[in-house]
């Protein structure tokens, strides 16, 4: 079986989910099958700079093609994304990859931009299946994620709405991208995978039927955990990811804010983003002295032995997650977690149990981690749940076995209908 994975900014190592995803699903799929993943090199990652990486390091095949369409949610220019003349040099090169690799099946990590059009359009020319893995919510959404950018807000209008392109081009425009992009992306994609339930009820809400969803969660990180560490021990408060607007950074910062005056917490920070420089200055202006930024942490040992020392993570997300991978990170090291209550969070996360589930606002985080932090039995109550959480079902192994029969499925189910259509 030869498959084809496109990925528009695969990063190594590692930045955040999708690119871990993409990386140990290829993995191991390369072991049994031929296949070969296409990302682009001309990515802007989420430091706003380009990430150079060997790709020798990597442990099967890629090639790269240029896109010019980096996703910097700051600088969003719609009109750009949406509303582009059709460059054909674009399409020219997806196709001499497709032509060249001759793939059975062509797996599509979820993006954006008339790339996304330009990739279904020549999968469909070549007759390959194509399958989009759902990592963000577009095309159900323009914004990718049901988050407003421009007034920093959680969007509830979630599926094929297009009001913020009413918002900022007449309503035409509003009603080319519900009735015809959007559209063309959800009828033509052969498949879709999604982390969880949550995902698959919006593209069944979008008129997508639920035969051509399947979820498949993420697997985790095979890693010892080593020195497990006690509530009086652990010293953090933590937030780990994307430091970007959507993710509630500020609203972090708020909450180390409170406790300023306090030397039983320390608050950090793991990751970056183009947020992060806004983050920095804020911490200074409020002269504290409580908060600690760490930056990405690639060596995997060391961000789970900080992960250790945490008493608290606070996932404070404004927009809709798929999934929210750090949270499992966070149960492997016996870790309570704060988590908006936003997308598939909640069925990951039993609320109460493994911590708690709340609306993205400072006063509500401030109150739940105060009774985890006043109660060190509530703490080792909650930290036990974590570490008995049922991991089993979260295997890249069994991830990539599932893929498999996916794309078997799928490539003898594509055959038999074109075989009909010409017996026709």
């Amino acid at each position: 079986m030869r498959i084809l994975h496109i990925e528009y900014g695969f990063d190594y190592p590692l930045p955040g989910g999708e690119q871990k995803r993409v990386f140990e699903e290829c993995q191991r799929l390369a072991q049994t099958d031929e296949l070969l993943l296409a990302y682009s090199s001309s990515h802007t990652d989420w430091r706003s700079t380009k990430k150079e990486f060997n790709h020798t390091q990597i442990p099967f095949k890629t090639t790269e093609f240029e896109i010019k369409e980096p996703f910097q949610p700051r600088k969003w220019n719609l009109r750009r994304n949406l509303l582009s003349s059709v460059r054909r040099e674009k399409a020219k090169t997806i196709k001499k990859i497709i032509k060249d690799f001759k793939p059975d099946i062509i797996h599509l990590h979820a993006g954006s931009g008339i790339t996304f059009f330009y990739i279904i359009y020549v999968a469909k020319s070549f007759n390959v299946p194509i399958v989009v893995m759902m990592h963000n919510h577009w095309p159900l959404c323009t914004a990718i994620g049901f988050f407003d950018f421009k007034h920093k807000k959680y969007c509830d209008n979630k599926v094929v709405c297009g009001r913020c392109l009413s918002d900022r081009f007449k309503s035409i425009v509003s009603f080319f991208y519900k009735n015809v992009l959007a559209r063309y992306v959800l009828k033509n994609v052969d498949h879709f995978i999604c982390y969880t339930d949550f995902s698959k009820s919006l593209l069944m809400q979008a008129g997508v039927s639920s035969k051509k969803v399947t979820v498949i969660p993420p697997g985790i990180d095979n890693v010892a955990i080593k020195n497990i560490r006690n509530f009086t021990q652990r010293k953090f408060v933590t937030f780990s990811g994307r430091i970007s607007i959507e993710k509630g950074p500020d609203i972090f910062l708020e909450v180390a804010k409170y406790y300023a005056d306090s030397d039983e917490l320390q608050f950090l920070f793991i990751g970056d983003g183009f947020f992060r420089d806004e983050i920095e200055k804020l911490s200074k202006r409020y002269h504290l002295r409580n908060i600690t930024f760490a930056g990405w942490i690639d060596d995997r040992e060391r961000y789970y032995d900080i992960l250790g020392q945490t008493k608290v993570l606070i996932v404070p997300s404004l927009w809709v997650e798929t999934f929210g991978m750090v949270i499992l990170d966070a149960f492997q090291c016996g870790v309570p977690v704060i988590a908006s209550n936003r997308g598939g969070v909640p069925l990951i996360m039993k609320n109460g149990k493994h911590g708690f589930v709340v609306e993205p606002a400072t006063h509500e985080i401030i109150s739940k981690l105060e009774n985890i932090i006043g109660n060190p039995f509530l703490w080792e109550k909650m930290s036990n749940a974590c570490l008995n959480y049922d991991f089993k079902k979260f295997s890249w192994e069994i991830n990539a076995e599932k893929l498999r029969n996916l794309y078997r499925s799928l490539i003898e189910r594509y055959h038999e209908c074109n075989s009909g259509r010409s017996g026709q």
